[in-house]
């Protein structure tokens, strides 16, 4: 089978993630409830204000992303973590809308703020995460590293 590194596939894998997620995103009322507070706030200082919930967002978000993964890993495609940063940042820089000045560096700050999120997530939860509790937070709501939490006891 060829896997997306060795026919430079990267760019198609990546579109076809922020496709698959997108459709998981559309179908989750707790993700359009976050993106419509989102993009009420049109300024620098409002962002700062809902940073939490900016903070919330980017983990379910990358809860989808990862999802999204495991849905294609019997596809063609081979995701490798970069592409799934890569279509993160995609995904919230379509979503958060920053004044121009920003926007010419927002996709490094997206990049930068995934990364810390799944660092995190991985220190805590190591690097294999539970995607049984993800797919009920993003269909359900409610919070994901509670959750995780309350089920392995810590």
């Amino acid at each position: 089978m060829f896997r997306s590194r060795e026919v430079g596939f990267k760019k198609e894998a990546v579109e076809a993630l922020v496709i698959r997620a997108s459709a998981i995103i559309n179908s989750s009322l707790v993700l359009q409830d976050s993106m419509d507070d989102i993009h009420e706030w049109d300024t620098p200082a409002e962002i700062i204000i809902h940073i939490v919930d900016i903070s919330d967002f980017i983990i379910n978000l990358i809860l989808v992303i990862e999802l999204s993964a495991n849905e294609m890993i019997d596809s063609f495609f081979d995701i490798k973590s970069s592409e799934k940063l890569t279509a993160a940042v995609k995904i919230i820089d379509k979503i958060v809308i920053l004044p121009w000045y920003l926007e010419l560096v927002d996709g490094f700050i997206f990049r930068i703020l995934i990364s810390i999120v799944v660092s995190l997530m991985n220190k805590w939860f190591g690097n294999e995460w539970d995607m049984v509790i993800a797919k009920t937070v993003i269909y359900n709501g409610g919070d994901y590293i509670e959750q995780v939490k309350r089920s392995r006891g810590l």
